[in-house]
């Protein structure tokens, strides 16, 4: 398994270095010649090229590249023998020196995905887990194109097993190629390299490996209703930008003509009609199922946006550039020349409505007329049906005979057709296959059958009895379920006690959940609450005492001038009152002596306290009985309005 992983990495190194396809395995080739013999044959080298690299190359590629290293010198031939070259043992050197750096660079690749997995998912696996993964990750895109260049392979080639076993795990592969290619540039290009070498070394099996750059001629490119309802961000996201990215890539280019049958926006408006009538009910905003209906749901269309929808949509394809072809077919009365043809695409798409069978099998006939004859060649196939459907495109490259007689399909999937651009043209693609991959299986949704049996069922037990509203809310509410659910194949899986196994787990984390949720919110809800108090009441402390300070001011203003009022009576009253009463008595008695003697008496007071440095200062008197009154006035305001006098003056 890592020796496979190597040589990818190896591939595309070379092809980096603006190799041509046939001189990106010379090297390889004279890696292979056994170094204890002089020479060997084809045969040796096919062996040797298995043991050491991993690769398996047919006879046909290995003689165009014997004859590219005999070309280029590396090696000679001597009587069905082919002898290395001093040259050849030069790139030989190199190739080994590559070679080991690219395992260790494979090697500290592998050990920080287990680490990550580890980390992130508490999931323990070992290194040889975790190249069967990358490696089952890798398959998926180079099986339709190694079928597409050497239709005699078959499926059983691939270890299926390992495959089912390892496609538990794979959202664990594709989380850590999200992450990489956002924070780990380093790790992501070893990523690229592998990806890549491995897309390219599936040209080995192209019977002319040099024509894998033949140009387009024209091409009628024809869209299934899948596609456009991709290109037009009806799916989901992860479905739908691959696609757009495609579609993008095809309008750039002058020899494809993109095409629309009229009976396929018959079809599309048949399936939006199928979300107004009733399947809308069926499906959940939080729930993502792997249909049509389920994303509508979650953006959120009403049976008014359908409509709306509807009634443009003709204009709405157009505007995509996108040409209408009317052909005039009614699919609820036309029927295929061969009507056997239902019995063989009900084995590969069995719960498929009769009207879409329709559609499927009048598309594949009207490529066909196009066509006039089969096609060995994709770049002159004159038209062409893309599809995501991969369903379909099996169904017509077998049961249409594409197989036996090594012919061009008239359905090509949407994911092929992408890569095959790639390693036409990989300077203007790009990115966009390993893109593709990364968007298909990073977001894993429930199989719709899974879903329409879980529903069935569910409403089953609900009439019964047998569960409530509440239980059904548990199963909704619990993300774990929706994530198991997804990753089911079998829909007789999702029996009633798959269900009420799951609404006891769900019950289970639920309370788990919310028991940590619950003291969070609590001490979010506390805080957030204690902020909002404390604002509010400051903002009203802040006010509260604004008007106080405005009470209390009017009071001061006013006991201010009624303790002045008092202060100045009693003052004057003080001392005048005793000299006008002596002077009345002086008066009365005539003993005008008296008042002088007081007069006197005063001044030599006055006198004798200030020799002695004691100063009485009137002021100071009239002073304190202002103070008294003051402060009499103001507690009695204060007390008024249930002030504290302490708190208030200074």
């Amino acid at each position: 398994m890592s020796k496979i992983l190597v040589t990818y990495s190896l591939i595309k190194s070379l092809y980096s270095e603006g190799r041509d396809y046939i001189d990106i395995f010379v090297p390889f080739l004279l890696y292979s010649f056994p170094p204890e013999q002089n020479g060997c044959n084809i045969d040796i080298l096919i062996k040797n090229l298995k043991e050491e690299f991993g690769l398996l190359v047919p006879e046909h590629a290995l003689r165009t590249i014997v004859k590219r290293a005999k070309k280029s010198g590396y090696i000679k031939e001597e009587r069905g023998n082919y002898y290395l070259e001093e040259k050849g043992k030069r790139v030989i050197l190199d190739i080994k020196r590559r070679q080991r750096d690219v395992e260790r660079e494979l090697n500290s690749l592998f050990e920080d995905i287990r680490n990550y997995i580890n980390e992130k998912f508490n999931k323990s696996l070992t290194s040889d887990q975790i190249k069967e993964l990358l490696f089952s990750f890798i398959k998926k895109s180079q099986v339709p194109l190694l079928l597409f260049f050497n239709p005699s392979l078959s499926d059983s080639l691939f270890d299926k097993k390992m495959e089912e076993e390892s496609n538990k795990d794979m959202f664990y592969m594709v989380d850590y190629f999200k992450i990489a290619k956002d924070r780990k540039p380093l790790q992501f290009k070893v990523l690229e390299k592998i990806y890549y070498g491995s897309i390219i070394s599936t040209i080995l099996n192209k019977e002319d490996m040099s024509s894998i750059n033949k140009k387009f001629n024209n091409v009628e490119v024809f869209f299934d209703t899948n596609f456009i309802f991709s290109i037009m961000e009806l799916h989901y996201p992860h479905i739908s930008k691959p696609a757009r990215e495609l579609f993008t890539l095809l309008k750039t280019n002058s020899k494809f003509k993109l095409k629309v049958f009229d009976f396929t926006i018959d079809e599309m408006i048949r399936v939006l009609k199928g979300y107004i009538n009733s399947e809308k009910y069926r499906y959940f905003s939080g729930i993502r199922v792997n249909s049509i209906y389920s994303s509508l749901k979650t953006r959120g269309w009403s049976k008014e946006d359908c409509i709306e929808f509807l009634s443009k949509i003709e204009n709405k394809i157009q505007e995509l550039g996108i040409t209408i072809e009317y052909t005039q077919v009614d699919l609820e009365s036309w029927e295929p020349p061969d009507r056997e043809i239902y019995s063989k695409i009900e084995q590969y798409k069995p719960d498929q409505p009769l009207l879409s069978q329709k559609h499927d099998i009048c598309a594949i006939y009207k490529i066909r007329e196009k066509r006039k004859t089969y096609k060995r060649e994709i770049e002159d196939c004159v038209a062409l049906f893309l599809s995501s459907d991969l369903k379909l495109a099996k169904f017509n490259y077998v049961e249409f005979g594409h197989i036996n007689r090594h012919s061009v399909s008239e359905v090509i999937s949407d994911r092929f057709f992408t890569t095959l651009l790639w390693l036409k043209n990989p300077t203007t693609v790009k990115e966009i296959p390993l893109e593709s991959i990364i968007s298909i299986y990073s977001e894993k949704l429930i199989d719709n059958k899974v879903w329409n049996r879980f529903y069935d069922n569910l409403l089953s037990l609900k009439e019964k009895g047998e569960i409530s509203e509440e239980d059904i809310a548990t199963l909704l509410y619990y993300e774990e379920f929706e994530k198991e659910l997804a990753l089911i194949d079998d829909p007789e899986k999702v029996n009633r006690e798959f269900i009420m196994e799951n609404i006891e787990k769900g019950r289970l984390k639920i309370r788990e959940k919310i028991n940590e949720e619950v003291q969070k919110g609590i001490e979010e809800i506390k805080e957030k609450l204690d902020r909002e108090l404390s604002n509010k009441y400051n903002e009203e402390i802040s006010s509260y005492i604004n008007r106080i300070e405005n009470i209390k001011r009017v009071i001061k203003e006013e006991s201010i001038k009624e303790a002045n009022k008092k202060a100045r009576l009693v003052f004057f009253a003080s001392i005048l009152l005793p000299i006008i009463l002596l002077l009345i008595y002086t008066l009365l008695s005539k003993k005008l002596y008296i008042f002088l003697n007081f007069i006197y008496f005063v001044a030599t007071f006055l006198t004798i306290f200030r020799l002695l440095g004691i100063k009485f200062n009137i002021f100071q008197f009239r002073k304190k009985i202002y103070d008294y009154f003051f402060r009499k006035t103001y507690e009695k305001k204060l007390s008024k309005y249930g002030f504290d006098l302490n708190e208030d003056i200074q």
